[in-house]
């Protein structure tokens, strides 16, 4: 028998990448009707960097005020990003 247990997955727009200190800001969409959450999490080593359907690593991320819409893969305590998925055709 198997067990997997994954943290949650989030929609948030990238605001910045700092790669030397291996974080992501990221602004998070709490409800329609309220301004985005801002957070700043650190990123895994081993963490999986999707664009556009390809590998990619955490240098290929550009953040900005309107960043790239993205799915964020937490770990079971949401305290680490372990996977960053970015579909740009649906910014």
């Amino acid at each position: 028998t198997l067990l997997r247990a994954e943290g949650p997955t989030l929609s948030a727009r990238i605001r910045s990448v700092d790669v030397t200190n291996r974080t992501v800001q990221f602004a998070m969409f709490v409800a329609w009707d309220q301004e985005p959450e801002e957070k700043t999490l650190p990123v895994a080593q081993d963490a999986r960097i999707v664009l556009d359907g390809s590998e990619g690593k955490l240098s290929d991320l550009k953040g900005a005020d309107d960043g790239p819409f993205a799915m964020l893969r937490l770990s079971l305590d949401q305290k680490v990003v372990q996977g960053i998925y970015i579909a740009r055709g649906r910014n």
